[in-house]
């Protein structure tokens, strides 16, 4: 895929208010900020505005995600663990980074009789 049709995905996604989850995502949109997500859990699904936009693929290890200025609601979550949710405002430009630890869902006995 050529820089040019790359920059343009990304533009589109970034005014779309989705995100690129990815290493390196080059140059950022004049409207968009970086999310940097860190996750102790790997698998753990990330959502911007209820929307899906990536996974986290390995614990603990940092993931960028390209997003739209502005405030958005955070929600990283895998099944077992409990929900990490947090409001967060991205400013054009700047990179925001959140260390997400997920904890894992308190069991109980169950009692068959």
């Amino acid at each position: 895929m050529n820089a040019r049709l790359v920059t343009v995905l990304i533009l589109a996604c970034a005014v779309a208010g989705c995100a690129v989850f990815g290493k390196s995502v080059g140059k950022v949109p004049d409207n968009a900020g970086i999310l940097a997500v860190k996750c102790n859990v790997a698998g753990a699904d990330v959502y911007i505005d209820k929307a899906l936009v990536g996974t986290i693929q390995k614990a603990d290890s940092r993931q960028d995600i390209v997003v739209a200025s502005g405030e958005h609601d955070l929600l990283v979550k895998k099944f077992g663990y409990e929900d990490y949710k947090e409001t967060i405002s991205l400013v054009p430009g700047a990179r925001n980074t959140i260390d997400v630890n997920l904890e894992r869902t308190p069991t109980k006995a169950v009692s068959v009789q």
